[in-house]
């Protein structure tokens, strides 16, 4: 039985601790199995604390009505709480399971469709009308088989993600793997003030770009953004009453309004408040008056939490429930498990939410839920440049160093352009005759891989069919990395040609596409919707190619009047005719 606890402890404005724990094999374990057994859980949690043991706490969602019995949740779908306690954390797990990530697909389903989702959000907007809300945070969830590496499935995205407050559990017949990147409450020393509590919920949220000039937009759009600042300010406001109930008077203050914190997929809106404890407070008392944290339900939070349950019609479980870690040393640190995922024997589950206000659009919301599921697309992943040396010289070198380049921006991978350089000189001064592939491999750390292989012959057509692309993430159609799973396929010919949702041809799986009508080259014009080829870009350049869109029936009908010619470019092969097979 493993866990694995990675959270920061802030102690000054500027000045965190990064606390990772590996913990194995529990001197206790115990759960709530009812209600009433919550406080006795929680009470017990802090007594091995105080006797000097680590302690990791888990409470779902739907412990709530045990510190307070007017909220109106479900029963949950598992227990109502677990303790794990611990002498000592370990250096390394015992077992002799190497824990990389086995590129396990998980397919992850919707349980709602949009339909719902819509309707749900204007009869939220409609309690809002009625006055019974002001804010409501509502969720949905994804439903994938059970995770069956669930340890490196957690390594895998908590290496991309970068939450400051992940946790991988393993109870007696669960797993909880959530990268979090959201604190509900800290207590102990802040700013060498003893008895300090600290909170710093997000609300406001947007997409991260696809380049820097895009993200740097989007971040501005989010910093000014007047609905992300109001729902920030209910939360807010909300939390800082509840952190009154337990604090000294006057001393509750918003120190770090609206900060704006970059994460993989998302920018997040942030603010962080803190106030002085009246006196040496129980942990159940501090969950009574903040659990569950405002951010995840809403305001006011009685009445939002009845519209929650009526709305959502399911139990959340650890998802925007908490997970807490007890420190010998007195501090606490508990998290709000957003991103987060719970497995058992029978499927894994994720859920994801949005702040609906009476100013919500249902379509831009769903668009939310879907931008905050891409985390569970993030793998480790490399970035690759196939390239073609022939004649002592790398074609569209300049090409190939900005496509690279560009992308570890994006992708917050370190490169090197003296060592690039130089690598590729090293290769041209070794092959000086004939055609060679050049493969080059940008890894995580900024190392380069490199090989070369001789081209024997690539002016052969080849045969090609049509299939609808795939929907995944921006990240893995821009940029040319090592996750290629969406583009695998079972075909009888050598390439695929992909259309879009609007039944636009886009591309081939390893190459652009280029049809010749008449005396006119076309490519389909780049949008961001699939992989800029640096063959495609350095023709553009020269005005060799044009850009506008074709559909596919447009070119079926080219096809049988014998109107076109199709051929596949790209780098290594250069020019490639197509025997489309209809």
């Amino acid at each position: 039985m493993k866990t694995h606890i990675q959270f920061k402890y802030i102690s000054e404005s500027q000045i965190e601790e990064k606390l990772d724990y590996k913990f194995e094999d529990p001197i206790v374990i115990k759960y709530a199995r009812t209600i009433e057994e919550v406080s006795d859980l929680v009470h017990e949690a802090e007594r091995y604390q105080k006797e000097g043991y680590y302690v990791v706490v888990t409470l779902p969602y739907e412990s709530a009505a045990a510190f307070d019995s007017t909220l109106d949740v479900f029963k949950p779908s598992h227990h109502y709480g677990s303790i794990q306690v611990f002498e000592q954390p370990v250096s390394h797990f015992n077992d002799k399971t190497h824990y990389t990530y086995i590129n396990e697909h998980v397919e992850w389903r919707r349980t709602d469709s949009d339909k719902r989702l819509s309707n749900n959000i204007h009869a939220i907007q409609d309690e809002i009308r009625l006055g019974n809300t002001y804010q409501v945070n509502y969720t949905t969830k994804l439903e994938s088989e059970p995770i069956r590496h669930g340890y490196a499935y957690y390594q895998a995205l908590t290496e991309d993600a970068n939450g400051d407050y992940q946790a991988y559990i393993e109870l007696e017949d669960e797993t909880i793997i959530s990268i979090s990147p959201e604190l509900f409450f800290q207590y102990g020393p802040y700013q060498q003030r003893p008895n300090t509590i600290l909170t710093k919920p997000m609300k406001g949220t947007i997409s991260r770009g696809n380049y820097k000039a895009e993200d740097q937009t989007n971040y501005e759009q989010l910093k000014h953004s007047k609905k992300d600042r109001a729902e920030n300010v209910m939360i807010v406001d909300l939390l800082r009453n509840d952190l009154s109930k337990i604090s000294e008077v006057g001393t509750v203050n918003a120190i770090d309004l609206f900060k704006i914190e970059p994460y993989q997929t998302v920018y997040q809106m942030t603010s962080t408040i803190r106030s002085q404890l009246k006196a040496q407070q129980s942990l159940f008392n501090l969950l009574q008056a903040l659990f569950p944290c405002g951010s995840i339900t809403g305001a006011p939070k009685e009445s939002t939490m009845a519209i929650i349950k009526r709305l959502e019609n399911r139990p959340r479980g650890i998802y925007c429930g908490t997970i807490g870690l007890l420190l010998p040393d007195n501090r606490m640190i508990f998290n709000v498990p957003i991103r987060t995922i719970h497995s058992n024997s029978e499927r894994a589950v994720y859920g994801v939410g949005a702040g609906i206000t009476i100013d919500s659009n249902a379509e831009a919301e769903i668009e939310e839920f879907i931008m905050k599921s891409k985390i569970l697309e993030s793998r480790h992943v490399n970035l690759i440049e196939t390239m073609r040396l022939e004649n002592r010289k790398v074609q569209r070198r300049e090409e190939h160093t900005h496509r690279i380049s560009t992308s570890a921006e994006a992708l917050n991978i370190q490169f090197n352009n003296d060592e690039w350089d130089t690598m590729l000189n090293d290769m041209v001064n070794t092959y000086v005759d004939g055609t060679y592939k050049l493969r080059v491999e940008l890894n995580s750390d900024g190392t380069f891989n490199v090989n070369a292989s001789p081209i024997i012959d690539s002016s052969q057509s080849l045969t090609a069919q049509l299939l609808q692309s795939k929907r995944v993430s921006s990240i893995y159609t821009i940029h040319k990395t090592t996750e290629r799973q969406h583009f695998q396929h079972n075909h009888d010919t050598d390439v695929i040609l992909y259309y879009n949702e609007q039944n636009e041809i886009t591309e081939f799986d390893i190459g652009n596409v280029v049809i010749k009508i008449g005396d006119a080259y076309i490519t389909p014009p780049y949008h961001g919707q699939f992989l800029n080829g640096c063959m495609r870009q350095a023709l553009l350049k020269d005005n060799l190619i044009e850009e506008k869109n074709i559909t596919v029936d447009e070119l079926i009908n080219d096809i049988e009047r014998s109107n076109c010619e199709i051929y596949m470019i790209n780098s290594l092969r250069e020019w490639t005719k197509i025997d489309l097979k209809l």
